[in-house]
């Protein structure tokens, strides 16, 4: 679910964060996405979404 983009403010720095590709709609934005400033581009104003916690796999019925 999660991919690997490099973030806008810092491309030549070869800077790589988390992101998703799309925002699930079936989960409340506010646990499982907040955003964070890039360290390598904070002063820029730059925000990014990132992941909270990695989705855990779906063990019902095991």
């Amino acid at each position: 679910m999660l991919i690997r983009a490099l973030c806008r403010g810092c491309l030549g720095s070869g800077t790589q964060i988390q992101i998703l590709p799309y925002t699930p709609r079936h989960l409340p934005p506010a646990q499982t996405l907040i955003p964070r400033p890039c360290p390598h581009c904070a002063g820029n104003g730059h925000h990014h979404l990132a992941a909270t916690h990695r989705p855990t796999p779906d063990t019902d019925g095991i």
